[in-house]
């Protein structure tokens, strides 16, 4: 075979990345067994496929890319097949190997299933043609396994046209709304700025983050082109519209373009082509699967424990790991946890008798790389985790801690999106329905709700101070309402009633005027010259507090409230104009509101207001009012607000 019927470049990086992978091939020729069957196992043991694609031989290796060579979806293909083969999995592998820690003698390595612990009593025969080192042959092991238990999907399509742009092992994204169902593929009509037009309705969801995808060439010469993923602004509704979220797009998809819309982590799904036919009537079929990093991610973590090649097993020692332990649950979001984008996870140990003393819980946003630990205690039980939000999608996986340090192997990661129950979010009240009026020791809070169905109720928040906290700061429970309608709510104590008469000065009737007192124009003047007071008698009651509020404009002198009758109860002296609030306690033989003029005091006071306070009435003084919509499972939307009210 001459040099031109070999992709040696091909051959060159996959020598780079099985020396990068310790993936080797040592194997003695001595049957009559096919040159291709011969190909098929060496490719095998570097993770590769033997091909040959008429011109020459050459390999395809199975490992993550990102070169996306194509987009398939229902625009550009037919007859969507999906399958899944469902297995029991047994405990373990058997595998037989020439081992080179022995003199190459034949030995037997059992390799467990991921997650599974105590005694393996089910096992499988698994071949590794080449493979000789004990360590390697742990680690394809865990690789066959994990293959299988990610790669349990296969996928079918047609392509018009004899040749697909696609070949064997390339990767491609797909768009199929039967998968996800929030997948939308869609042609291009317009673009104008860094709006698009489609040619198909998108449906977005408050809360939620949605991408799109399309394919940018280079030049009239690029064939390839590259995959571009944008985000897009959440617009909540249905239309045919969307907006890139970047102010200034270098890149935008050309007029007639195919597109994919969806949740931004999951608008296509990688997928590798591994088999191309042709069909009937000039057409391509195309079988996929799931790209999956996930096996190399995986696989790359693994640590083989070590090995006796003589004793033909892992090596004992003195003290062990203790076994995989189990997630028995996992609750997300309000409706899982109570806490919007919460994650809790409940796990229990494994099988076995080395005694479990703590978990240790890895949490990952789907894409990323690196884990993020978190222990805990066994006798917990659960974790919980706040750091994300409604709509992430997150791997989970966990490990068992024994009393000497040891750690197990973690179990397969879970995948979960957080809040997925939750239910739509709620949009946001416009503050321009809403209005906040003041009454004695409370508010009244009438809202006019939008034709958002997520809405089912509201939330009233009052503080005294400008800084809402939500655990606090709530004003009974959610009120219960529909779409489109109109409630009002008191908020405080709504029962208060002003017990002065004629507080507004009206007339002079109910008010006794002592020294310089005299009701003109609606309110109480004092002329200076005499000091007297303004009084009028009310029932009061001993140890009970109340509330005076009114209104003073002065331009000498000062007044000071007071409860008269028995031992009196002084307020504080005011020698300025302001709208005067303050509490009084009453005490044995109180029997009259009085407001005491110096002599020198020259104004008046209007609006006198006396009221018992109660448990339940706001405080004096300013407060802010906060209203959040709630949906039917305790989700909240964003909220509305302060609005300020000044309680008498």
């Amino acid at each position: 075979m001459s040099d031109s019927e070999i992709d040696l470049d091909a051959l060159a990086d996959w020598h780079v990345y099985c020396t990068s992978k310790g993936l080797e091939y040592s194997a003695v020729h001595d049957d009559d067994r096919t040159l291709r069957e011969r190909l098929d196992d060496i490719a095998g043991a570097g993770r590769a496929r033997s091909r040959y694609d008429g011109v020459r031989w050459s390999v395809i290796v199975d490992q993550p890319q990102e070169l996306v060579i194509d987009h398939i979806n229902p625009r550009n293909s037919s007859n969507f097949k999906a399958s899944r083969t469902y297995f029991d999995p047994p405990h373990g592998f058997r595998i037989k190997f020439f081992d080179q820690t022995y003199d190459y003698k034949q030995n037997e390595r059992l390799v467990p299933w991921p997650g599974h612990s105590g005694e393996i009593t089910l096992t499988e025969a698994l071949e590794l043609p080449g493979k000789t080192n004990p360590a390697e042959i742990w680690i394809e092991a865990k690789r066959r396994m994990y293959e299988a238990l990610y790669r349990i999907d296969t996928y079918e399509v047609v392509q018009d046209g004899p040749i697909s742009v696609a070949t064997r092992g390339d990767l491609v994204m797909t768009s199929y709304d039967v998968l996800e169902r929030t997948q939308v593929a869609a042609r291009v009509l317009d673009v104008i700025g860094r709006t698009i037009e489609l040619d198909s309705e998108v449906e977005m969801t408050s809360a939620l983050t949605y991408g799109l995808r399309f394919r940018h060439f280079g030049d009239e010469d690029d064939t390839i082109g590259v995959s571009v993923l944008v985000t897009l602004l959440t617009v909540v509704g249905t239309g045919k519209t969307v907006v890139m979220a970047d102010q200034n797009p270098e890149i935008v998809p050309e007029i007639g373009t195919l597109v994919h819309v969806g949740l931004l982590t999951s608008e296509s799904l990688p997928m590798i082509v591994t088999r191309v036919e042709a069909g009937e009537d000039m057409s391509s079929h195309l079988r996929l699967v799931n790209a999956a990093p996930i096996i190399d991610e995986l696989t790359d973590e693994e640590v083989p424990p070590a090995w006796s090649g003589r004793a033909g097993a892992d090596v004992e020692t003195s003290s062990s790991a203790p076994p995989t332990p189990v997630i028995t649950s996992i609750d997300t979001g309000v409706v899982g946890t109570e806490i919007s984008g919460g994650l809790s996870v409940s796990v229990s140990p494994g099988t076995g008798n080395v005694v479990t003393m703590a978990y240790r819980l890895q949490h990952r946003k789907s894409g990323a790389t690196a884990w993020t630990p978190i222990d805990f205690a066994a006798s917990d039980g659960a974790v919980l985790i706040s750091s994300y939000v409604t709509g992430d999608v997150v791997q989970v996986r966990v490990a068992a801690l024994g009393d000497t340090g040891l750690i197990s192997a973690f179990s397969l990661p879970v995948t979960v999106t957080i809040g997925a129950d939750d239910g739509a979010t709620p949009a946001q009240l416009p503050s321009g329905n809403i209005s906040v009026v003041a009454i004695l020791g409370g508010a009244t809070v009438t809202v006019q709700t939008t034709d958002d169905a997520a809405t089912t109720a509201i939330q009233i928040y009052c503080s005294a101070v400008n800084d809402l906290e939500t655990t606090t700061d709530a004003i009974g429970s959610p009120i219960a309402v529909e779409a489109s309608r109109s409630y009002s709510v008191a908020v405080g104590d709504a029962t208060r009633s002003n017990m002065l008469v004629n507080g507004s000065f009206d007339s002079s009737s109910s008010w006794t005027l002592g020294g310089g007192w005299d009701i003109s124009s609606n309110a109480a003047v004092h002329s200076p010259g005499t000091a007297g007071t303004l009084s009028q008698a009310v029932t009061l009651t001993a140890g009970a507090t109340y509330r005076l509020s009114y209104d003073l404009t002065r331009s000498a002198g000062s007044i000071q409230p007071k409860l008269m009758g028995g031992t009196t109860v002084t307020g504080t002296n005011r020698s300025a104009s302001a709208t005067v609030r303050e509490a009084l306690q009453a005490v044995s033989g109180n029997s009259a509101l009085a407001l005491a003029a110096t002599d020198v005091f020259d104004g008046r006071v209007d609006n006198v207001v006396l009221y018992l306070e109660t448990s339940t009435c706001l405080p004096q003084g300013t407060n802010y009012l906060w209203l959040e919509p709630q949906n039917a499972n305790g989700v909240s939307g964003p909220i509305t607000g302060p609005f300020t009210v000044s309680v008498q």
